[in-house]
Parts: C-alpha cells; structure tokens; sequence
C-alpha cells in the first residue's frame, strides 16, 4: 500500500499531498529522502521515477481498492493519483515522473483508520 498511515494521517487532518521522486542533494551528493524529515541544508531536485504506463494503471487499481478497504471506506475523489512527468533541460522526456498523491481532508466527524485497524491524526509532511 502507498503509504497508509500518511494517508490516514492527511485523511484525519487537513489533507495533504504525497511526492515521490524528489531527492535531497545535500553538500554536492543526491540522497533519497524514504519518507525522512529534510535537514535545513537540504536543497530538492526533482529525479523522478522510472515507472511504465502498465506500472501506472496497476498502481491506480490498488489505491483505489485499498482507498476502499480503509474504515470508513474512501471515496474515490478524496485521494487522486497522477503521474508528472520529468524533462531533461532540453526538454526532452527523461521517461521517469514524479507521483503525486493527493489527500482531500475527511468528514470532520470520521477518524479514519488503515486496513489494519491503524489509525494517524494530525499533520506529517513527507517527500518520499
């Protein structure tokens, strides 16, 4: 699953919206950020992943149906998935993309809770 504790977490907040693909450099070296907090000297560079269109449609699919599975089940305009994709300078395509996940705040009167029974209130901030 994408993350579901992010999920829950911005789903039982004021939303939020999820990237991966985004890297840290940091004293000249590229390091992934797995979904740690960025140091103050961080600067972003976008890298992108490299993910196939049948890669993309499956992993639509199963947000979708895990989206369903949390308790209370997630309406499919509460969470959005897309795909931007990433360009050289020159503008030609590089074939990898930053995936965007979205995450509409819930019903103020629900807390949301993962599949597993897990539930995350309050704000996190990730750049997976």
């Amino acid at each position: 699953m994408l993350f579901p504790s992010y999920i829950s977490a911005y789903l039982n907040a004021q939303g939020g919206t999820l990237f991966f693909g985004i890297g840290n450099r940091t004293a000249g070296l590229l390091r992934d950020t797995k979904a740690v907090a960025p140091h103050k000297d961080d600067q972003r560079i976008v890298v992108g992943v490299a993910i196939t269109g049948q890669q993309r449609d499956l992993a639509r699919r199963k947000l979708m149906q895990q989206m369903r599975s949390f308790y209370p089940p997630v309406n499919d305009d509460q969470v959005t998935l897309s795909f931007k994709p990433v360009f050289n300078p020159d503008m030609s395509s590089t074939g990898r993309y930053v995936i965007e996940v979205k995450v509409e705040a819930g019903q103020e009167t629900d807390l949301y809770s993962t599949p597993d029974g897990k539930y995350v209130s309050g704000a996190v901030d990730c750049l997976c």
